[in-house]
């Protein structure tokens, strides 16, 4: 799945970058193209009403090529038709598969906008359901092939984006001014503008349509969706700590150690990327400044550097260990693309464990279930195994309680257990016994099982003597 492009200014770098009309090259084999499109997009080799397939590459959009001179088609059916003829072209350069109107891009425009801004039309939203355009539509119906993204599906965002930046490079806009807006949310959600009327494949473009009301008239404008072939390739960005783990520092001591990021070998041209490293700590993030090693560039006000293909840029940092667990995270994302071939290694981190004292307890019983005779209470007895389990030198003071206050007060040394023994009288019932252990005048690591309980039972039972047995002397 494409993933979303999160800032516009990504949409038109890759216009800038990579849909530059190129005026040569080979057109791509069409029997590929359309096998592909068959087999993979849901494309069939006749339509509804019986024409045949065809991959038409003399249109203007035809003029972009890829990084291997490759110039790519539309997927019609049937022939060209529709006037009257304005500059020696149809209106249409064929039909959908459901029988629409294939629009021409080069067909000149019935009303030109004169510079407006493209994102300023107040398009109409998920035109598939708005009673305007229905109305003004008889057969539109919600594009949603079976097993295939449909209208609205992000699926299309980037090659949707892809295909308006490419019609405002060749000239065949209606005369809109394409360039980057105030308002995020348009560009943002654009798949949610865009009525599909033929997808694009790997080798091929698709059309859709777009509605807007001027002046209480309905207009629309047909745009190309872009081949996914046409597309940037996805770099792989990834990023390494030099160690997983630091472990056994004190709190307040301070650490140095590196972090890498690299761009993968084989990708075809240099990627700018965004470098972060934070400490965490209880669940909040604080920035960790990087400083280069041998030579690396130093990263922008925004975070931004700029990789060659094969690089791998090394950064020192330091960081105060806290006096509980914390963790390091590094992450590098792609700045002109939300596309990466990996995210899996886009992050990396290293767990902060301080030197810490670690306290455990764990309650235990002779038995599960315990019998009262009568009513009367019957003795219970607990023991509570309290462990030192980290490995400072020296002992330590270790406080806690069982039930009801009952007093834990050791001297534990490193790796050492003691026992506490405890015993009380409970009378029929269920009872939950609870305990606790904790190092004196300090935090402990893992306060988990720093406490601990256990569940016993007392069972009663009657003891009924037989009122004829009388005690007495034989005589």
């Amino acid at each position: 799945m494409l993933k979303r492009l999160s800032a516009i200014a990504a949409v038109f770098f890759l216009l800038t970058a990579f849909l530059t009309p190129a005026y040569a090259g080979l057109s791509f084999d069409a029997t590929t193209a359309i096998e592909d499109a068959v087999i993979n997009s849901g494309y069939s080799n006749t339509s509804k009403s019986g024409d045949s397939i065809n991959y038409i590459t003399s249109t203007g959009l035809s003029n972009i090529t890829d990084a291997n001179g490759n110039r790519y088609g539309f997927l019609t059916y049937g022939q060209p038709h529709g006037g009257p003829r304005r500059n020696g072209q149809q209106r249409y350069i064929g039909y959908t598969y459901y029988g629409e109107d294939y629009t021409n891009m080069d067909y000149p425009a019935d009303k030109n906008a004169n510079g407006t801004d493209f994102a300023s039309q107040h398009w109409i939203p998920q035109p598939w359901d708005d009673g305007a355009v229905k109305a003004n539509n008889e057969n539109i119906s919600m594009f949603k092939p079976e097993g295939k993204p449909g209208d609205g599906s992000p699926e299309y965002h980037t090659v949707i984006l892809a295909g308006i930046m490419a019609y405002g490079a060749t000239n065949a806009n209606n005369g809109y001014t394409i360039g980057e807006t105030a308002d995020g949310s348009f560009y943002g959600n654009i798949e949610q503008y865009v009525h599909i009327l033929a997808p694009p494949t790997k080798y091929a473009w698709g059309i859709g349509r777009m509605w807007h009301i001027e002046n209480g008239q309905l207009w629309y404008v047909t745009i190309p969706i872009a081949p996914e072939a046409l597309l940037p390739a996805a770099p792989d960005l990834s990023t390494n700590l030099e160690t997983n783990s630091f472990t056994g520092a004190k709190p307040g001591d301070k650490i140095t150690s590196t972090v890498a990021y690299r761009l993968n070998p084989d990708h075809p041209r240099p990627e700018r990327a965004l470098l972060r490293l934070h400490h965490v700590v209880d669940g909040q993030e604080y920035p960790v400044q990087l400083q280069p090693v041998n030579g690396a560039p130093v990263p922008d006000e925004k975070g931004y550097i700029t990789l060659q293909p094969g690089d791998v840029k090394v950064y020192s940092y330091i960081f105060t260990v806290q006096d509980g667990p914390s963790k390091i995270l590094s992450r590098v994302n792609p700045v002109d693309t939300q596309e990466d071939k990996n995210w899996d290694n886009n992050c990396a981190e290293a767990t902060v464990i301080p030197q810490s004292y670690d306290i455990k307890i764990k309650l235990q019983s002779d038995q599960s279930i315990y019998t009262s005779i009568d009513g009367d209470p019957t003795p219970v007895l607990l023991t509570a195994t309290v462990t030192r389990k980290d490995d400072i030198p020296g002992e330590i003071d270790v406080t806690g309680s069982i039930k009801d206050g009952f007093p834990i007060d050791l001297k534990l040394a490193p790796g050492e257990s003691k026992k506490v023994e405890y015993g009380y009288p409970a009378r029929p019932g269920k009872y939950t016994i609870n305990a606790e252990a904790w190092p004196v005048g300090t935090s402990d690591i893992y306060p988990p099982d720093n406490r601990d309980s256990i569940t016993i039972t007392a069972k009663n039972e009657s003891f009924n003597l037989d009122p004829t047995i009388r005690s007495g002397t034989l005589r």
